[in-house]
């Protein structure tokens, strides 16, 4: 394993330390009770700690609410918008099952975010924005849906090194996936993306991630996913001459 593998894998005790604050920080300000912050905090850690979290882990959460919080900074987004970002992020992953059938992992992981903020009149969104980030796209004009899914996905458009790190840690969560099926099921999911017309929904996230990622996405199908049904003109896998 490399050193940037085991930055993305290994959660050092500085890292359960900046959980546990940002956590604190974040549900104080929302007004959650001190119960329901401390079982909260308890069932996250537990979850996002187990060996089988090699990418969807603490470090993941922590990336992700600190470019959300870029986000929305730069969206001039309201207070209560930011929070219910920031704490949907937290939950979004919190249910992971690559065997509970499409969406039930996300549903059940919304459910329960919204069950412990169930005084606040913005759960719903909450539910929403992790329920977006199972296809990571969204139909509607909520701001707080679409830098969700961005900071979900700001990993694509990290430096070569990170995001080429990144798609070898997350091969690991599933190893009961043959090689051979990996690499096709794994090129199309990655293929999807390209033929979007936009990977990011919010226009913040589309001018600071757009172009990185689907170059970080092009050269890495070439490299270790592409058989000839992936080559596409359209999203700059054509085949490359001798």
């Amino acid at each position: 394993m490399t050193n940037a593998e085991k930055t993305i894998s290994y959660v050092s005790p500085v890292s359960w330390q900046l959980f546990r604050a940002n956590w604190d920080e974040l549900t104080i300000a929302m007004g959650l009770p001190e119960t329901l912050r401390t079982w909260g905090l308890d069932a996250l850690l537990d979850e996002y700690t187990k060996p089988n979290r090699h990418y969807h882990n603490i470090n993941h959460i922590l990336r992700a609410t600190w470019v959300a919080g870029e986000l929305c900074q730069k969206s001039n987004v309201k207070v209560w918008e930011t929070q219910a970002v920031e704490y949907a992020l937290f939950w979004h992953d919190f249910i992971q099952g690559h065997d509970l059938g499409k969406g039930r992992a996300e549903t059940t992981s919304a459910l329960i975010a919204e069950s412990l903020i169930y005084y606040l009149p913005y759960g719903h969104v909450v539910q929403n924005a992790i329920i977006a980030t199972l296809d990571h796209q969204t139909s509607t004009t909520s701001i707080v849906n679409k830098i969700v899914v961005d900071a979900d996905l700001e990993i694509l458009a990290a430096d070569r090194e990170t995001f080429d790190s990144y798609d070898s840690i997350v091969r690991l969560e599933y190893p009961h996936v043959s090689d051979d099926d990996w690499i096709l099921g794994r090129g199309k999911f990655l293929v999807e993306f390209l033929k979007r017309e936009n990977i990011y929904q919010s226009p913040v996230g589309r001018e600071a991630y757009e172009a990185k990622a689907r170059a970080n996405l092009v050269r890495i199908l070439k490299q270790r996913y592409t058989p000839e049904y992936l080559n596409d003109t359209q999203i700059g896998l054509e085949k490359e001459s001798a």
